[in-house]
């Protein structure tokens, strides 16, 4: 490890922005490409320097409750019952110790638990085989936080950082949302080490607790109306097939380029048809043969507003191509080509 990597570990610790490119922005204010911010900090989780890469959250502060528990198991169910532990959400960690008291864990809670943290810990207790299980509540806090100063120069008896004494539990207790407790589970998880690990990652992991349909991707395509011109898949699945091409004409809609003028209302426009087909329009005090045309498309007028159906062509001609609206046997001018 050189001093690169200590000054990397030093600015981790101490925050991850919640960035698109969050790498990029670490190795901007220490001096490295985002790929040398990623292929470091990589290696130190390799080598087993890094554990993980999280966020860590103040469990009073969400309205958690959380408590120090010592269980007394036979010591040959230890091992089982630290399975069973263990399996629960709201345990952290647990670890053996020497004395009748052998098997200590920490337990958190949600606000709205059926049994709360007590009956938790003692049903934990049960379903382990334990012969007792007691509490240590909190009273006060501390040490909320522990960074350790990588500077190679500070002696190891004072590396450890942030202590803070403060009430327990907090005073201020905030409402999470079920948008809030999502966001919790999420960025608990370990970060993905690549260049923008809350796109693809973090998308994943919602994916995953709301529904395979929870979370979709769009591409633009053709459509007259605006739920018609994206065409849905879900993330992480192959896209799924256009239903029409975006570069061609389509109801309601102009292939690129947008119309340059879209008229405030439409104004009346004379078209000449021949067999059913525009032939000519007429432009001021002349006729434009019409070279080229698309349509029709079926315009579905607003019924509750005494609208009636009409359908969109787009008509080309020598000095221009437009867009027109033909209802009840009249056509107006929708829009101006340039």
């Amino acid at each position: 490890m050189d001093a690169v990597d200590r000054h990397l570990l030093q600015a981790v610790q101490t925050e991850v922005p919640l960035e698109r490119r969050p790498f990029a922005a670490i190795g901007s204010a220490l001096g490295l490409q985002e790929d040398e911010v990623i292929r470091r900090l990589s290696a130190l989780k390799a080598e087993g320097v890094i554990r993980q890469i999280s966020a860590i959250f103040d469990t009073p502060r969400l309205g958690y409750r959380s408590c120090l528990a010592a269980a007394r198991a036979p010591e040959e169910r230890i091992d089982a019952a630290a399975q069973v532990i263990n399996a629960h959400p709201g345990v952290s960690h647990h670890y053996e110790r020497d004395g009748a008291w052998n098997l200590w864990f920490t337990l958190a809670v949600p606000p709205d638990s059926l049994l709360g943290l007590k009956e938790t810990a003692m049903h934990l207790g049960r379903l382990a085989g334990a012969d007792e299980v007691r509490l240590f509540p909190a009273l006060r806090v501390f040490k909320i936080g522990v960074r350790l100063d990588m500077d190679a120069d500070v002696p190891a008896d004072r590396k450890e950082m942030e202590t803070v004494v403060g009430p327990h539990p907090p005073t201020d207790t905030p409402v999470l949302d079920v948008a809030d407790r999502r966001a919790v589970q999420l960025l608990q998880a370990d970060l993905p080490l690549v260049p923008e690990p809350f796109d693809a990652d973090l998308l994943s992991r919602a994916q995953a607790l709301l529904g395979p349909d929870g979370v979709l991707q769009a591409r633009a395509q053709g459509g007259r109306m605006p739920a018609e011109r994206v065409a849905w898949s879900r993330w992480g699945e192959p896209e799924s097939p256009l239903d029409r091409d975006s570069e061609s004409p389509w109801p309601g809609a102009t292939p690129t380029p947008s119309p340059a003028l879209v008229p405030p209302r439409l104004d009346p426009i004379e078209v000449e048809w021949d067999g059913g087909m525009p032939a000519r329009v007429r432009l001021g005090t002349r006729w434009e043969p019409v070279l080229t045309w698309s349509g029709p498309w079926r315009l579905s007028g607003r019924w509750w507003a005494g609208e009636r159906d009409a359908d969109r062509y787009q008509l080309v001609t020598s000095v221009g191509a437009f867009l027109c609206v033909v209802a009840e046997g009249r056509a107006f001018l929708a829009g101006v080509y340039d």
